[in-house]
């Protein structure tokens, strides 16, 4: 586990190419925070992504128009799960062990309002929203092992999909909402599988073998999933009916490439690429688009203690302006910012302000 000491925020300074935008900052010598699960948003504007990249381990949103990438949590001693966009873009759906065990949260996209979901002796994670946004799929071990369950978006109705002796992984609906693509695991390695969301009809998608296939996202192009099938990871995409399956990342940096995510919007696939050496970020979010280019999207390289809240590259009014908007507010409530929280702790208060003011330069006075 990792320790820091003093107040610690990320500088993410953005820069706009081709449409994307690189998250890039100054270089903490030792230092290699990770920037994992990218999931874009439904119009394709948005970017959910897990960075450690500040105390804890939270969720993330980088906005390329913008420029922009902004914590959505901002819990010091919890650890986050891979986000999921709800179908109408305006709630963000995660697994925490913020208290204490792994449950399901869900929260709107500025982070203001959470909601835990369950709530029971089990650890819940996973989440994905059924294409129409009225149920969710997660994985659960409530039962002591851990099986595939549904619930209702509004958390009721909370039940097992009968399943298998398998080891499950990995949900994702198919787009017509008719199945539940997962992984499935034996002693010989992980292959994909497909059930209606009533458990009936289950069918094999990939074949078994001693390889793994992890990490599955399924979209209208087919199930896109990461494979150590040639030794290190690289992406590979697959159609529905389990034929023609072709690579679709060749040349991995590091140890691989994984966690891959369709841009539902171009037909293009985010996924996470693994540092290569050591001044490089442990792991970054790249993108490539349908014709095969490849794009480097986060260079989260290490912190700083300027206090730029909006990650524009200096520390000014605007951002002593963040905090004093949000001050005196506790996570949870209407006012809460968590880009004002610099601490993590929960509430706004006078050491988040410092934590600006004392970094705004001399002869700046902010109203």
């Amino acid at each position: 586990m990792r320790l820091y000491f003093g107040i610690l925020t990320l500088l993410f300074t953005a820069i706009i190419t081709n449409g994307h935008a690189l998250a890039d900052d100054d270089i903490d010598e030792g230092i290699r925070p990770m920037a994992e699960c990218p999931v874009p948003s439904p119009d394709g504007k948005s970017i959910a992504f897990v960075s450690d990249a500040g105390p804890g381990t939270n969720i993330w949103i980088l906005l390329p128009d913008a420029g922009v990438a902004r914590p959505l949590t901002n819990w010091a001693n919890s650890v986050e799960g891979c986000p999921d966009w709800s179908p109408d873009g305006e709630k963000i759906i995660f697994s925490s062990n913020n208290g204490g065990q792994f449950d399901i949260w869900v929260t709107d996209v500025t982070g203001t309002t959470f909601s835990q979901l369950t709530e029971d002796s089990g650890s819940n994670t996973q989440p994905h929203y059924s294409p129409d946004g009225l149920q969710v799929v997660f994985l659960s071990n409530r039962t002591g092992k851990r099986e595939l369950w549904l619930m209702q978006s509004d958390s009721s109705n909370q039940h097992l999909i009968g399943l298998s002796v398998l080891n499950i992984n990995d949900p994702s609906w198919s787009p017509s909402g008719n199945e539940i693509a997962y992984v499935g695991c034996r002693l010989i390695g992980c292959s994909i599988y497909a059930v209606s969301p009533d458990g009936s009809a289950p069918r094999a998608i990939t074949s078994s073998g001693p390889f793994n296939q992890w990490h599955l996202d399924w979209g209208p192009m087919g199930i896109t999933f990461d494979s150590d099938v040639n030794g290190s990871l690289q992406i590979w995409s697959v159609s529905s009916d389990g034929f023609g399956r072709t690579r679709t990342i060749t040349s991995p940096a590091g140890t691989g490439d994984f966690l891959p995510h369709w841009d539902r919007t171009t037909g293009g696939i985010f996924f996470t690429r693994s540092g290569e050496t050591t001044d490089q970020p442990s792991s970054s979010i790249w993108f490539r688009d349908s014709a095969g280019n490849e794009e480097q999207l986060t260079r989260i390289s290490g912190f700083f203690r300027n206090g730029d809240l909006n990650g524009d590259g200096i520390t000014n009014c605007a951002d002593l302006t963040i905090v004093k908007n949000a001050f005196g507010s506790k996570r949870g409530y209407s006012n809460y910012d968590s880009r004002a929280d610099v601490n993590g702790d929960g509430v706004v208060n006078i050491y988040d302000l410092s934590a600006v003011s004392r970094n705004i330069p001399a002869g700046i006075k902010c109203n």
